[in-house]
């Protein structure tokens, strides 16, 4: 992720892993066949029922569900950008 603000510029990576359980056909057609694969990056959604299939997540959930939140929020600290975030450190 890319902040610019003025001539400065603030950037992070943010990575997260997730597994997957083994899924048998059955449960491949009843997922394709719920439709939510069909507009998601890596055909799953972390929140919705993909999450049934997940057994393991290391990193920000936010990330997988396409913005990686706490990334954002350091990064407006550091270009002293007020998004309207608390400030302080707190879990965010």
């Amino acid at each position: 992720m890319c902040l610019v603000r003025g001539d400065a510029t603030h950037s992070g990576v943010e990575r997260t892993s997730v597994t997957f359980d083994a899924l048998s056909d059955r449960d491949l057609a009843w997922y394709v066949a719920t439709g939510e694969p069909r507009d998601k990056a890596g055909a799953y959604h972390v929140d919705g029922r993909g999450a049934l299939f997940i057994t393991r997540l290391e990193g920000s959930p936010s990330n997988v569900a396409g913005l990686p939140i706490r990334l954002l929020r350091r990064l407006a600290r550091e270009a002293g950008a007020d998004l309207g975030l608390p400030d302080g450190d707190g879990p965010c």
